[in-house]
């Protein structure tokens, strides 16, 4: 039987990442879902976006979701051509509820930072344009067997298709799915362990915050750890 296997946030942890995949026992029919936040915290988020691309070609039906970092640097890079003079409207992206005028700031002081570090340069503009590709190009959501992937979470009371980015990128108070079980990372556990409500599982364990990194298979919730 195929697995449906999702991996929580991984902030620029290449050696857990590397050790974790190794670790797993993949067969070819496996499924393998990232539930975003590659970018930020972490000292290794161009080895970890690398590393991302290679198992994008060697597993095409591998699904990348979008994260609030990866959304909070790509705010940044809009804000920054903006600042140089490219035309951009400075509210086209404001999935924070504000405007982009702070958004290189707020991307910096919430571990933006280790990112620039990581590509050796002084801002999100000249990150390789194939990594800013690969981000731009990732899901929102992720439907499959039953299971709802999305980073933060997702409202009840209305279609996925109709519901903010902020609230799928950010919102850390919503309620548990309940046609459907949520698959998610954003909030870590409060233990380094997954956490299996009914309706939500929460996978992000930790790992920009010095606690293992988690890959689970939400079909049987067993979870490897690295």
């Amino acid at each position: 039987m195929s697995r449906l296997i999702a991996i929580g946030d991984i902030h620029g942890q290449i050696h857990k990442l590397e050790t974790l995949l190794t670790g797993l026992p993949l067969q070819e029919e496996d499924r393998l879902v990232f539930l975003g936040d590659y970018v930020d915290r972490g000292p290794d988020v161009r080895a970890v976006i690398n590393l991302l691309m290679d198992l994008a070609e060697e597993r095409p039906e591998t699904v990348f979701l979008r994260g609030n970092h990866e959304q909070m640097l790509l705010d940044a890079l809009i804000e920054t051509h903006f600042v140089r003079g490219a035309g951009q409207d400075p509210v086209a992206s404001a999935v924070r509820g504000k405007s982009l005028h702070s958004a290189i700031q707020h991307h910096l002081q919430n571990g933006g930072l280790a990112t620039l570090k990581s590509y050796s340069v002084n801002s999100v503009a000249e990150v390789p344009h194939a990594h800013i590709t690969f981000l731009q190009q990732t899901r929102l959501y992720f439907r499959a067997a039953g299971f709802l992937f999305v980073h933060a979470g997702a409202r009840n009371d209305l279609p996925v298709e109709e519901q903010d980015v902020r609230t799928l990128l950010w919102d850390r108070h919503l309620e548990p799915g309940t046609a459907e079980i949520h698959v998610v990372g954003h909030k870590p556990t409060t233990n380094g362990q997954p956490c299996f409500e009914s309706g939500r599982y929460s996978i992000d364990t930790g790992a920009g915050f010095g606690n293992p990194l988690t890959a689970c298979d939400v079909i049987t919730r067993e979870f490897w750890q690295a």
